[in-house]
């Protein structure tokens, strides 16, 4: 069984003249959230094999994921309460993950 990490995966390109904002704003909500324990990646669009994974094609693109299934795609340029919003809502989602596995509930 796969454990469950907040995951925050940014996709951008050199050409993106919104990406630096958006990254920023990635950023100070994590900072601002107080999540558990997380991983950060940012990535260039030469990276789309990998991208291509959760069908990346416009930047910028965040990609909010538990690691194993649970994925929140956030293209464009996007206001801070919609990353907020990816960012708790996973968060959430492994806490009350772990909460249940525990006490020996097992999801299938």
């Amino acid at each position: 069984m796969k454990k469950l990490k907040l995951n925050v995966i940014f996709y951008y390109s050199d050409t993106c003249s919104t990406c630096n904002t958006v990254w920023n704003n990635v950023l100070e909500c994590l900072e601002e959230l107080e999540v558990g324990a997380f991983m950060i990646a940012k990535r260039e669009a030469k990276d789309l094999k990998e991208s291509n994974e959760y069908n990346v094609s416009d930047f910028p693109t965040i990609i909010v994921t538990d690691g194993v299934g649970l994925v929140y795609r956030i293209v464009g340029l996007t206001p801070k309460i919609s990353i907020k919003k990816a960012i708790r809502d996973v968060d959430s989602h492994i806490k009350l993950y772990r909460q249940y596995d525990n006490n020996d509930v097992v999801f299938k």
